[in-house]
């Protein structure tokens, strides 16, 4: 007997199916992928193989849909991978709007850099601040340098800023520890920027950036630009790279499979086919097989063995080779 849960199911399946042959469905499925995929590069970006997740799911709901070709398969992710990169897009422009603010810092820890404001507008100046702080009397900081790239939609500008002393300070406190400072002023013409210092001291280079736990040193992104629209600009180009590398190109792998699954079994099922049309071709030159059923005369005691003729029913001698009646010939 059907119980509720089951006309239940059997009504939402029959729902869906319906729903899957309206034009509602295909963007249906799309924005409910874009929902996955958002939920997957807000919390899940650096998962192996968690790119996969959204195309592979609007596969499923496509296929469970009925659709099943594989150009419109492909047409249809061309497609949702622009969509895909739209949230993309967002995601990285607000994680770049509302980034940590830090302090900049050589791998052992004597030089420190500052970023002030770190959010800016178009042609509105900030300012770079530099501390070298060391205990050794006789080190020299001979030049202070800011290595800046300014990144835009399809642009990137590099920049090396020679920083400015601070003229009036003592280079030597109470405590034995003498410090240079240094500071420059300048402008971003790109939405986008990141930044690190190189220090020259005692004739040798060191880098201040960003440092991690395994005290590798990257240069910091900054200074962004306040206006959202300007820095979406640029991460629209990264996204639509990331998404058709990295999301499109799986995807397509993948429906490139079915579409190779697909031709072998035709190869396969054409061969099979070939092959029974050239044996049933052979099988019409040969001569029959005759089932050789005792004839009339052996059933009613004559000695003289002989059987019936499968055409015509005629009785042939034992040794015939071609009935006398119709002509068949036998093996």
């Amino acid at each position: 007997m059907e119980t509720p849960g089951d006309r239940f199911m059997k009504s939402l399946k029959q729902r869906l199916k319906d729903f899957s042959k309206t034009k509602f469905a295909i963007p249906a499925i799309i924005a409910l992928s874009c929902l996955v995929y958002y939920a997957i590069v807000s919390s899940m970006a650096a998962v192996c193989f968690s790119n996969l997740i959204a195309p592979l799911f609007m596969l499923a709901l496509l296929w469970a849909s009925g659709i099943k070709r594989v150009r419109k398969l492909l047409l249809i992710g061309a497609i949702a991978t622009i969509f895909f990169a739209l949230v993309l897009t967002a995601v990285i422009t607000t994680n770049v709007q509302h980034a940590e603010q830090i302090v900049a810092e050589s791998r052992d820890g004597t030089i420190t850099g500052t970023l002030d404001p770190w959010y800016v507008d178009k042609n509105v100046p900030f300012t770079f601040n530099l501390s070298v702080t060391l205990t050794d009397e006789n080190a020299v900081v001979n030049s202070a340098h800011i290595r800046m790239i300014g990144i835009g939609a399809f642009s990137a500008d590099d920049y090396n800023f020679t920083m400015n002393r601070v003229p009036d300070q003592s280079p030597k406190n109470a405590s034995g520890t003498y410090y240079w400072n240094f500071t420059y002023t300048t402008t971003a013409s790109k939405p986008v920027n990141q930044f690190k210092f190189q220090v020259d001291v005692n004739g040798s280079w060191m880098a201040v950036g960003e440092v991690d736990a395994d005290n590798n040193l990257y240069p910091i992104q900054a200074p962004i630009y306040k206006d959202s629209m300007a820095v979406a600009g640029v991460a629209v180009v990264s996204a639509l790279q990331i998404d058709f590398f990295y999301v499109f190109a799986p995807y397509s792998i993948v429906l490139a499979m079915i579409w190779w699954t697909r031709r072998a079994r035709r190869m396969r099922e054409k061969q099979v086919e070939k092959w029974q049309a050239e044996q049933a071709k052979l099988d019409q030159g040969k001569p029959k097989q005759v089932s050789k059923v005792a004839s009339r005369d052996a059933a009613m005691g004559k000695t003289e063995e002989g059987f019936v003729c499968s055409e015509c029913g005629a009785d042939v001698p034992a040794d015939a080779v071609v009935c006398p009646r119709c002509g068949e010939k036998f093996e």
